[in-house]
């Protein structure tokens, strides 16, 4: 499950098809304790199986698109690569979180990641044990047309005829996409 996962993260789109996103996969416990700690004490991380560490070749994107692609485009296409891989765990039955929030320096230190590659997320991976009940948006309140604030379209795509197959369930939308297997 974890190599489909992995092949699933390669083929996020990035910016120019420049490819500057690594991750790192992390298993042993004594790590994933010291993870949790340079997590701001979130130590409920140490639970997960898997740990999956999304950085980027920041030097490798910033030589073709300069400091947008350093500050902005490196950010962008680690975050594809982190919901690849959240959606194909997804698939798979397995529960993920995206972390965001831990000291970089502490992570690096850990890892032994070099200077010039930037820790942007880390993403847990493993069966969950719970369900929680999570309230999302209807596409109606997310949606507009044409522009800003527009909530109806007169175009060729009214949202009425279309409204069975927006309310769908991420689950029964992810469970028609199909998995490589070796």
């Amino acid at each position: 499950k974890i190599s489909d996962i992995l092949d699933c993260a390669r083929f996020a789109s990035s910016s120019g098809n420049i490819q500057n996103s690594r991750f790192i996969v992390v298993t042993k416990q004594e790590k994933k304790k010291k993870i949790a700690e340079a997590c701001l004490n979130q130590h409920w991380i140490e639970t997960a199986p898997i740990l999956i560490v999304v950085c980027s070749d920041t030097e490798k994107i910033k030589k073709l698109y300069e400091k947008r692609g350093e500050r902005l485009y490196s950010i962008q296409n680690t975050s594809l690569v982190a919901q690849n891989i959240m959606l194909a765990a997804h698939s798979l039955n397995l529960g993920t979180c995206f972390i965001s929030a831990f000291n970089e320096a502490a992570i690096k230190r850990i890892l032994k990641i070099p200077e010039e590659i930037k820790v942007h997320s880390i993403i847990t991976i493993g069966y969950p044990n719970e369900n929680p009940k999570v309230k999302k948006d209807t596409i109606e309140g997310l949606l507009f047309f044409e522009e800003w604030g527009k909530k109806r379209s007169e175009g060729f795509w009214p949202l009425k005829k279309h409204k069975k197959l927006l309310t769908k369930k991420p689950k029964e939308i992810l469970s028609k996409l199909k998995l490589k297997k070796d």
